[in-house]
């Protein structure tokens, strides 16, 4: 068991509780005064939308990134010619 203690502007630290990578919180207080945190993750419409859009769209942008990252590697790799 851990406990947390605030400090007088009701502030906590939670050090070493949770995973790193989780750093918004949705907060629920419950019947019993306790506090249920949930890990959240906020995304924009525009990207709610394609998560959530038709599976050909997916599709579509990851085919798309999929050659930007291979042409973007290709002109990375190329060395300028001596002069």
């Amino acid at each position: 068991m851990t406990l947390l203690t605030l400090d007088d502007r009701r502030r906590a630290a939670f050090g070493r509780i949770g995973r790193k990578e989780d750093t918004l919180y949705e907060v629920t207080e419950l019947d019993d005064g306790s506090l249920l945190l949930t890990p959240v993750v906020v995304m924009s419409t525009a990207e709610r939308d394609l998560l959530t859009g038709p599976p050909e769209l997916r599709e579509a942008l990851a085919q798309t990134l999929a050659g930007a990252n291979t042409s973007t590697r290709q002109m990375t790799n190329k060395r300028p010619t001596p002069k």
